[in-house]
């Protein structure tokens, strides 16, 4: 792999590319005017019908990627009839983007209830009555909803609800792709194999 851009180079000597992932992260976390660096696509399907949809990275730990939801919404029942899915960070200021595909799976009750403690209590209260990707009748009625919510819980602790919590990817394939010139990208592959990494560079 020739003209290997430096940031990803001098991370191959360790068989990994979670470094650069690491890295790349950092950097865009230093944006200024970028809000929500974090902003991740994660896509999903099952028999035969995909989704998109922007959900929130909240933390990158040995290989794997933490959001949290709803886990009655489209997406909580796409991974339980499809545990495999794919995400996509983009930062268009500094011309990358990582595509990562893994495999999905539920984190563990204790870490949803830690995380859904750390998270505002307004967020607590729409979380509590969400009936994600359900049908509504009228913005009136989520507003009585959360009106009800907040009189139930009235100076008290709103407990972590069952149908919410994390999830973990287990990353298996990522891609690091770079911008260049005359449309003549970089992109470096990275499949996890029983020993280690697969390397590849492909066409742009």
């Amino acid at each position: 792999m020739s003209a290997i851009p430096s940031d990803i180079k001098k991370n191959l000597g360790s068989h990994s590319p979670l470094n650069v992932l690491d890295q790349w992260l950092k950097k865009a976390l230093k944006i200024k005017g970028l809000k929500k660096p974090w902003a991740m696509v994660l896509s999903t399907s099952c028999n035969d019908k995909a989704s998109s949809r922007i959900v929130l990275l909240k933390q990158v730990q040995k290989g794997k990627l933490f959001f949290y939801t709803n886990y009655s919404s489209r997406k909580g029942k796409d991974i339980q009839g499809n545990s495999w899915a794919a995400v996509n960070l983009y930062w268009p200021q500094l011309n990358r983007q990582i595509c990562i595909q893994g495999l999905v799976k539920k984190t563990s009750r204790q870490k949803s209830i830690m995380y859904w403690r750390t998270r505002s209590r307004a967020s607590q209260l729409s979380q509590w009555i969400s009936k994600q990707s359900q049908e509504v009748s009228s913005r009136k009625e989520l507003d009585n909803l959360r009106k009800t919510a907040e009189e139930r819980f009235y100076k008290k602790t709103i407990p972590c609800p069952k149908h919410w919590g994390g999830y973990e990817l287990s990353i298996q394939r990522i891609e690091f792709w770079k911008n260049r010139k005359h449309r003549l990208h970089d992109r470096f592959l990275f499949e996890k194999k029983a020993k280690g990494w697969k390397k590849q560079r492909l066409f742009p």
